[in-house]
């Protein structure tokens, strides 16, 4: 195997001629993220397969990013790369399946936590489930971070945060707790009485929808 660790020690200089050698890059990646003829290296491997266009990257680099490997895991970058490759790939249709019933699982889990009042449990799964992907879960976390009742995991700035970044999705609860907050302010959470009506009138004109 020393022509082979010969070559990958040469992996810098293929990147960089000939327009980067894909195919040469496409094969020391793969090598590297199996590990069935040099030692496993998902890190070098992430190096290589990253800037490749090529479907067979892509799916490993999806691959890496939903289990965490070489990378902290990530499940929305690895969601994108298999959306990329959907069409051609039952492994990234598969995947795709799995991430969706892991995010309402977690979502699920979470509800039970909730109503048993667990709420730090809920809390913790709310977010989770928001981290990779799940928007509903991330406006359930903020409505508990607001209001229930363990002051302990009250946190209402870090709601506010949630609560703008997913305002279209706030629904009615969240623009009242929204507005409320607002309305005269709380927990280093500035007062802005005029945004405060604004989502008031909002929230009105949601609910008379609902």
């Amino acid at each position: 195997h020393r022509g082979l660790s010969a070559v990958l020690c040469r992996v810098p200089a293929l990147q960089r001629t000939d327009g980067g050698r894909p195919k040469a890059a496409f094969l020391l990646g793969s090598i590297l993220y199996y590990g069935k003829i040099v030692k496993q290296d998902y890190t070098r491997a992430m190096q290589l397969l990253s800037p490749l266009a090529m479907p067979g990257a892509k799916e490993l680099m999806a691959e890496m990013y939903y289990y965490g490997h070489g990378t902290a895991r990530n499940v929305l970058k690895a969601e994108e790369l298999y959306q990329t490759i959907e069409s051609g790939s039952d492994l990234a249709g598969n995947r795709l399946r799995e991430i969706q019933e892991e995010r309402e699982k977690l979502f699920k889990s979470a509800v039970n936590a909730k109503e048993s009042r667990r709420y730090k449990d809920a809390l913790s799964m709310f977010l989770e489930a928001g981290n990779i992907g799940y928007a509903k879960a991330m406006i359930e976390a903020a409505h508990l971070l607001v209001g229930n009742d363990d002051p302990t995991i009250k946190n209402v700035s870090f709601a506010v945060e949630i609560y703008e970044k997913n305002i279209e999705i706030a629904g009615n609860l969240g623009l009242k707790n929204l507005a409320g907050i607002y309305a005269s302010g709380a927990d280093g959470v500035s007062a802005n009485p005029s945004k405060a009506v604004a989502l008031y009138i909002k929230a009105d004109k949601l609910g008379k929808e609902d």
